[in-house]
């Protein structure tokens, strides 16, 4: 679309005769001709009788501008280098507002041929008229205003026409005609416009004497002129005529506001003069516009605020900090209130950054559902908001995996951001909402559904998120082959687990081991000690901020229920100072999830049993193991630790209620002699022969009978 533009805008300058064509075509035009293809070049060449080598644009030195495939893509292989080797920071940069106005990538000037013309243009030689006869006589005839202000019409002789306002010499000869040609009328219109010779000086890009039509404006001679330089002003541009300044023209005003008051038709002889920018400062940060503005004197901090687009509807003015070289010229950080109108009318000065911070994260009124639930994420909180209201119908609030026993409640409980878990059972929530497993929810809580058992959901979505972190850090993605056999997830969490990574002494023998099917490893080119460092580092960055991440939130359903609850645990492990006692428990043996579990308030042993997942069937229901720390008085002998039987089916009939605490440890054991395997295969002359369940004990002449 560019190249199509910079073709038609060329094939207009070229359209021009060839004595002017060095007066009209501007080095910013010249510099858009040399980016196109040479096959335009000569094309537009050949159309309008252009020698190309007048121009300084012969074969040789357009040998780059091919347009074959091959050298079309050497420029592109080129042009792709240059990006690459452009450095990082120069993209960070702020820039200057106002200066792509006249990017040549985006913008070309066109001479302004067509524009209607008014009534009070004065005419003058070069002007063209364009006549057009009827009635008695019927003729086109075409005028131009000649050295002595006359146009020459046949069988009338010379009107003089320069000097008057192009209405009036239209009303001129329209009565000569009707005059001294009886019969006939004439109708006026104007031809093409003639040519004015404009001074650009000072901090132009291409300052010098440029031919523009007639009614070219001041920004049209910007434009031939390549627009400001580096250190121009766009807001000091005036407009000398005859020795006098007849018009200030302030850029801004027109692309700030669309004000062109003062973009005047220029005339002949104008000189247009750019000074050089005397104040600059830069607004930051939670802003629309965030760049570097040039500053007036009666300029505002609420006027630099604006001319950045204003705030963001994120951003916090309150608290804005104002960046300013005082007296000493060293740098003062000052705060200000952008909301405060005296603050407001704080003068901008040269040097000044004012950067606008974000507000908070945090949403008052709200709560977080994560984990196994339909629409994981940020959700209004409104009092009297209970479980049900959120999460009230297993098929469209749950995912089907969802455990219906287990769920809790992330309580903030002071100031210090500290938690208490509340335990619930969503299953008992919904079949009787007004029952006290249906918790009536307060703001910023954050409800968490996990999985059934070591169940997840669609773990693919996770591990694209880790690969693609990996590929990007690693910026090649063929070497990483192992990423699509890994659940990278399960890696990551095991690297986190482990105080070492693997070694590529430790690499090569677990190689060796897969390729004798000894080994976990699913592919020869495992990951490398960096690799698995840098996922051990997003994993354990993902899993810090999965709860207060709006982001990450979203990849909740795809976590097991070990991954989720980690955020939790070492969250009350950090609260656990000062001597407090750490809110946690665990369970072993026979159950689905063995691990570490957070102690919900008033929270019991079948509670600990529903957060491991429920009992596996070898569990033994008549007894089990609860083993609680005790702190000793004596410092010499520390903790002490009890053991109690507990009795899992009276448990779990609600016979017997055992509170648990700190630490607290339950071992489920399984029943005795448990192993549905124990077969032995019998052959050979026997009437049935095949494989046989044993029990311990059990005889050969038991098996034969």
């Amino acid at each position: 679309m560019v190249n199509f533009v910079k073709y038609l805008a060329f094939s207009l300058f070229f359209a021009l005769p060839l004595y002017s064509l060095a007066q009209t075509v501007t080095p910013a035009m010249m510099e858009q001709f040399k980016q196109l293809p040479r096959a335009q070049q000569e094309q537009l060449a050949k159309q309008y009788g252009i020698n190309l080598s007048e121009l300084g644009l012969d074969s040789a030195a357009q040998t780059d501008t091919d347009t074959t495939d091959t050298d079309q893509d050497n420029r592109l292989k080129r042009r792709k280098q240059q990006l690459e080797q452009k450095k990082p920071e120069e993209d960070d940069k702020p820039k200057r507002f106002g200066l792509n106005m006249f990017d040549e990538a985006s913008s070309v000037f066109a001479p302004a041929k067509n524009l209607p013309v008014p009534d009070n243009y004065i005419l003058g030689p070069g002007d063209k008229l364009l006549l057009q006869l009827f009635g008695k006589l019927n003729r086109d005839i075409q005028a131009e205003v000649n050295r002595d202000g006359a146009v020459n019409i046949a069988e009338m002789g010379a009107v003089q026409v320069s000097g008057l306002r192009y209405a009036e010499a239209k009303q001129l000869i329209i009565e000569r005609v009707r005059q001294q040609l009886l019969g006939t009328d004439v109708a006026v219109s104007m031809g093409s416009l003639r040519t004015i010779n404009v001074l650009i000086a000072g901090e132009a890009k291409y300052p010098g004497s440029y031919n523009l039509p007639a009614l070219s404006s001041v920004t049209q001679a910007l434009y031939a002129a390549g627009g400001v330089s580096d250190i121009g002003s766009l807001r000091q541009i005036s407009v000398q005529r005859s020795g006098k300044s007849v018009a200030t023209f302030d850029l801004y005003a027109l692309l700030l506001k669309g004000d062109a008051r003062n973009n005047l038709h220029l005339k002949d002889g104008d000189v247009i003069f750019i000074a050089p920018v005397s104040a600059i400062a830069e607004v930051a940060g939670e802003v629309h516009r965030p760049a570097l503005y040039e500053v007036a004197a009666d300029d505002s901090l609420l006027d630099l605020l604006n001319m950045a687009g204003g705030a963001k509807p994120g951003a916090y003015p309150q608290q804005a900090v104002l960046q300013r070289f005082n007296d000493q010229h060293l740098r003062d950080y000052l705060s200000v209130d952008l909301t405060d109108k005296a603050q407001q009318q704080i003068k901008a000065r040269a040097g000044d950054v004012l950067r606008v911070g974000a507000t908070s994260p945090q949403i008052k009124n709200s709560v977080t559902l994560a984990g196994a639930v339909a629409r994981p994420g940020v959700h209004a909180w409104r009092q009297g908001l209970h479980l049900t209201d959120l999460l009230g119908s297993r098929w469209s609030d749950l995912q089907r995996t969802a455990d219906l026993n287990y769920g809790i409640v992330l309580r903030e409980v002071n100031t210090l951001g500290d938690v208490e878990v509340l335990q619930f059972r969503l299953a008992d929530a919904i079949a009787q909402p007004a029952g006290s497993e249906n918790i009536e929810l307060q703001a910023r809580d954050t409800v968490i559904v996990f999985h059934n058992a070591l169940q997840t959901y669609q773990r693919s979505a996770l591990n694209k998120y880790l690969r693609d972190a990996l590929e990007k850090r690693f910026d090649i993605a063929v070497e990483l082959r192992w990423l699509n056999q890994l659940d990278l997830a399960e890696e990551g969490f095991r690297l986190m687990s482990e105080k070492e990574l693997l070694t590529e002494e430790l690499l090569n023998e677990e190689i060796n081991k897969f390729k004798q099917g000894e080994s976990r490893l699913y592919a020869e080119d495992i990951s490398k000690p960096d690799q698995q460092k840098a996922l051990k580092e997003n994993f354990s960055y993902l899993l810090q901020h999965v709860l207060d991440d709006p982001e990450l939130i979203k990849l909740t359903p795809h976590l097991t229920r070990t991954e989720l609850l980690y955020p939790v645990l070492e969250k009350l492990r950090l609260q656990a100072r000062n001597g407090a006692e750490p809110q946690l428990v665990s369970v072993s043996g026979e159950v689905l999830v063995e691990g570490e579990y957070p102690l919900a308030k008033n929270a019991d042993v079948r509670d600990l049993i529903d957060a491991a997942g429920g009992l596996k069937d070898s569990a033994f229901l008549r007894r089990a193991e609860l083993s609680r720390a005790i702190s000793r008085a004596d410092a010499t002998r520390g903790l002490n630790i009890e053991h109690s039987t507990v009795d899992l089916a009276d448990v779990l009939s609600g016979g017997q209620t055992l509170k648990l605490a700190s630490r607290d440890r339950l071992n489920v054991f399984p029943v005795p002699e448990w192993d549905l395997d124990r077969t032995i295969e019998l052959t050979g002359e026997v009437k049935f022969p095949g494989v046989y369940t044993i029990q311990q004990g059990e005889m050969l002449a038991d098996v034969l009978k």
